[in-house]
């Protein structure tokens, strides 16, 4: 007979004894700064662009207002639930049967996501900075880099994200100060670019920053529990959106609206264009670092969701021994070969327009159903994973 957790230690236990397996306030804002900061710097740019013109530096500010209240929603629903994390909630209010359904939906939404996108730091890496490497070998030296970090445990992706903060908020200032010479303020106006029909398009690709609702999978690994959720959500959310609009901003006025729109991989190309007075220039290897880095630690968290859920899903002993066909079917797969980068952004809109309709339309289910059936009596009830 298999052995299941009999608590939420169990669930994620390291091979690390040092460790206490718990992550706090200043190791959620910066996970949460890593999972949607770093979306200003690839692919996802591109589509802001389509959407709202030369209005995209606002994208962010509108997307972080959409999800304020999931954010406030699932934060109620896991104090409800206090010390749970969303899966065990989730057996709890619709049952063991459709929690695997919902399960099996993010595991493989989720896994896609990591493809396409780990697929696409790659590109970025060898066509800017490594010409002469192959990509094969440079998106298996990203892996399983990420993948070691990743294996190390929730704490230790937690302790680096923390560590690593400040470099990358520095390094988007730093952007700035080697552009803002020239830099045209003009081309972010008109303000609202293509008018009010960006807001019906901001809602149907709210899928872009489902990943910070995706930790509520770690909720029984937060100190201070769903506060901590909460505010570190908030607060990591709202630095990763000004982020990305400081960066996106950057992008309008230095290239300008339309040509932006033709300019491939928007930070690399703005990197290499940063200058400090008439001698020190072509410094984009000094960004390179941080956003090498940075991009580690962003897909170290998406690959141990990824083993969690599927941890979850086949009930396997130790959590760990599934890093391995987790990494290697990530791999596989980002190999397949496109027939064109259009064929790509395809993929990765209709990956967002899933994620939108099913991850929203699930949490709201269940704090609908926990406000009608209850949550802390219930909370008590003993399931394999409680």
């Amino acid at each position: 007979m298999k052995r299941t957790p009999t608590n939420d230690q169990d669930l994620y236990r390291t091979h690390n004894p040092s460790t206490n397996d718990k992550i706090g306030f200043r190791e959620l804002i910066a996970i949460d700064f890593f999972l949607l900061g770093v979306k200003g710097t690839d692919t996802t740019v591109p589509f802001f662009y389509e959407f709202a013109g030369n209005a995209a530096w606002l994208m962010p500010l509108f997307i972080f207002l959409f999800i304020l209240p999931f954010v406030l929603l699932v934060s109620r629903l896991l104090a409800r639930f206090e010390g749970k994390n969303l899966l065990i909630i989730s057996e709890h209010l619709i049952g063991r049967p459709l929690t695997y359904l919902a399960a099996w939906v993010l595991f493989l939404l989720g896994m896609a996501a990591t493809v396409l996108n780990t697929r696409s730091y790659t590109q970025m890496t060898g066509i800017m900075f490594y010409g002469r490497t192959p990509l094969i070998f440079l998106y298996a030296v990203i892996l399983l880099a990420t993948a070691y970090v990743a294996y190390r445990g929730l704490e230790t992706i937690g302790r680096v994200a923390s560590l690593l903060l400040p470099y990358a908020l520095f390094s988007i200032v730093l952007a700035f100060l080697g552009v803002y010479d020239i830099i045209d303020y003009r081309a972010i106006f008109p303000l609202f670019g293509q008018g009010w029909s960006v807001l019906p398009k901001t809602v149907t690709h709210l899928g872009f920053v489902v990943d910070i609702f995706y930790f509520a999978l770690f909720a029984g690994l937060l100190k201070s529990g769903s506060r901590t959720y909460q505010n570190a959500t908030l607060i990591g959310t709202a630095m990763a959106g000004i982020g990305a609009m400081g960066l996106i901003f950057m992008y309008t006025g230095v290239f300008g609206y339309p040509a932006v729109n033709q300019v491939l991989f928007h930070y690399q190309q703005l990197t290499r264009i940063a200058h400090y007075g008439q001698f020190i220039n072509h410094i984009e290897a000094a960004f390179l670092g941080t956003w090498i880095l940075a991009t580690v630690v962003h897909f170290a968290i998406y690959i141990y969701t990824m083993v969690y859920l599927l941890h979850y899903l086949v009930r396997a002993k130790d959590m760990f021994r599934l890093f391995v066909p987790i990494v290697a079917a990530i791999f596989f797969a980002g190999l397949y070969p496109y027939r064109s980068e259009k064929l790509f952004f395809t993929y990765r809109e209709w990956i967002v327009w899933a994620l939108t309709a099913t991850v929203y339309p699930y949490l709201l289910l269940l704090v609908l159903l926990s406000r009608t059936k209850g949550g802390k009596k219930r909370a008590r009830k003993k399931t394999a994973y409680t």
